[in-house]
């Protein structure tokens, strides 16, 4: 089930859709649920809406056993925004945005998500997921909002765009905080060099190893198929 809210992003001046996926067991059973937030809400879900193929995020959830089952609250980009939305750092001609739209979530969009949905509030049970461009502001999420998010997954992250954030030093260390990251050598050639750095950049930051996972696939390309394929060992993962 996909319920859709109308979010007015005060931080940014504008308007956008989120939509929260609820697992088949969540009208079954009165517990709660830990809470995956997630970029490019229009892909995750639907066939109509999603730039080429979606995740199909609902679907690989809804074979999952009750008890792995999480809430998804998938997050429309902003379109011709979307760069700025999803960047970390300021360039020639282009002003980040990512610190404004990472506070709408934490200040606005989670505490109404928690109030109004059976959710896991803490840091545990509260995680995020990104590609692309998605990718870099997950990763700038888990970095800036450790006492937030305490998993973290980044997908194929754009560090070409803003690559000084393989030498940004959080405002703590990230000792209790769990960090997935995965791409393809045949995506880009550079992917397998940003994956290294973006590894190098959590260890610097005090991530455990036993909390690091950076992983270079022989194959997959820079698209949505690839992703999902991800999420799904993501997923069997972080809900064992």
């Amino acid at each position: 089930m996909i319920v859709n809210h109308n979010f007015h992003i005060s931080q940014l001046g504008r308007d956008r859709k989120v939509r929260v996926y609820l697992p088949p067991s969540y009208h079954r059973k009165e517990r709660k649920y830990p809470v995956i937030y997630m970029h490019d809400g229009q892909n995750l879900f639907d066939t109509q809406s999603a730039y080429g193929r979606p995740w199909y995020v609902d679907k690989i959830i809804d074979k999952m056993p009750a008890k792995r089952q999480v809430v998804v609250v998938g997050i429309d980009n902003g379109e011709m925004e979307r760069l700025k939305e999803y960047s970390a750092f300021s360039r020639k001609n282009h002003v980040a945005e990512g610190s404004a739209y990472l506070k709408f979530i934490t200040e606005n969009l989670k505490p109404f998500i928690d109030q109004n949905y059976r959710t896991h509030t803490t840091p545990e049970h509260t995680w995020m997921v990104g590609s692309s461009m998605g990718g870099l502001i997950t990763h700038y999420a888990g970095m800036n909002y450790p006492d937030v998010f305490g998993k973290v997954g980044i997908f194929s992250p754009s560090i070409w765009f803003n690559p000084e954030i393989t030498y940004y030093e959080p405002p703590k260390p990230l000792t209790n905080n769990s960090f997935y990251v995965v791409g393809s050598r045949t995506e880009s050639r550079a992917m397998e060099g940003d994956l290294k750095n973006v590894y190098w950049s959590f260890k610097k930051s005090a991530v455990p190893d036993t909390n690091l996972r950076v992983i270079v696939r022989d194959k997959g390309r820079h698209n949505e198929a690839f992703w999902a394929r991800e999420f799904k060992k993501l997923m069997l993962e972080w809900t064992k």
